[in-house]
């Protein structure tokens, strides 16, 4: 029979430790770094939110629009810009970091393949946040 992380969390006898975003409040929500940074702080799981670029592709961010946690306005030259109505390629090339601080510039938006992997690696349990984009195609 195949282990069950998820089984297991819930069948330990204590509160179980959520990454909100990853670590929310040491680093910028959604990104690897966040999640990384949650790990090292011993959480029990990680919850993270995705949406879908322009090709239905799975991305992690919190927003339907690019401006709070990028640096689109100035790459794009205007204001709400959607997630999806942009490429993998274009939102990866975005800023994700340097919003929160200087440390973190450069910081990439993770595809939700990557962070699951992550997260995953570290032998922990993703807690997936479906903001936009078929379920069925995550399963």
């Amino acid at each position: 029979m195949q282990s069950n992380p998820a089984r297991a969390l819930l069948s330990r006898n204590r509160a179980v430790v959520i990454g909100h975003r990853g670590y929310a409040v040491r680093a910028p929500e959604n990104t690897l770094p966040g999640f990384k940074l949650a790990i090292e702080a011993g959480v029990d799981a990680i919850e993270l939110d995705y949406r879908v670029d322009r090709e239905g592709i799975p991305v992690v961010i919190h927003d339907a629009t690019l401006d709070r946690t990028t640096n689109a306005i100035s790459v794009f030259g205007t204001s709400k810009v959607r997630v999806d109505s942009k490429s993998m390629a274009e939102l990866q090339a975005l800023d994700a970091g340097s919003w929160f601080g200087p440390e973190f510039a450069g910081t990439a938006i993770p595809s939700l393949e990557e962070a699951v992997e992550g997260i995953l690696g570290a032998g922990l349990v993703p807690l997936l946040e479906r903001k936009a984009g078929s379920a069925e195609g995550i399963v």
